[in-house]
């Protein structure tokens, strides 16, 4: 439970980005992408730090065979901007128990623009997984940062938890075609 805290934390960490201003309205284009490409490589450091704790903090990882992760995800038909999503073994992962001997393989990553797209290196295990998907949307307010005197846009948690604190959605692991769409409804 402290990892999954702990990628929170870094989601609410993560939540500036887009273009900004300076106070006197002058548009700073270079700022904005560099705060979104810091938001991106802050939500996939996130990813990366649960998955390497829930798989064992430092140690190379021995464990059964991993695969590629994909697909799209969408929430009522709108793709997901900017994201991130997880898989974490449900305790029926190969190689993982006391027959085994290694935990299963946690992953995750981020998701742009609707998609999302893990490498074999950094997949999972076979087995059943719990997914748990976020999703930063920008709610159309800018904000002005104290310290710098710039304006961001806000972004806030825009999925109702049962997608990701209390999330019962699951997939097998290896995926049909290593992709799976997730196609989220409010309803």
């Amino acid at each position: 439970m402290g990892a999954i805290t702990a990628r929170l934390g870094c989601l609410v960490f993560a939540v500036r980005s887009g273009s900004r201003q300076t106070s006197g309205g002058q548009n700073r284009r270079n700022s904005g992408e560099f705060r979104y490409m810091f938001l991106q490589f802050a939500l996939g450091l996130c990813a990366a730090i649960a998955g390497s704790v829930l798989a064992g903090c430092g140690s190379q990882y021995s464990g059964g065979e991993r695969y590629p992760l994909a697909g799209q995800v969408t929430f009522d038909g709108v793709p997901v901007d900017l994201g991130s999503i997880s898989f974490i073994p449900t305790g029926g992962a190969e190689g993982g128990g006391a027959a085994g001997g290694d935990a299963a393989r946690a992953s995750g990553g981020v998701i742009t623009d609707g998609k999302y797209d893990i490498p074999e290196e950094k997949g999972a295990n076979a087995g059943t997984y719990r997914v748990e998907i976020h999703w930063l949307k920008r709610t159309g307010k800018q904000l002005l940062d104290a310290e710098s005197g710039e304006y961001y846009d806000e972004r806030v948690e825009a999925l109702p938890e049962k997608f990701h604190a209390k999330s019962e959605l699951t997939v097998e692991v290896p995926l049909p075609s290593h992709t799976h769409e997730f196609q989220l409804t409010s309803g």
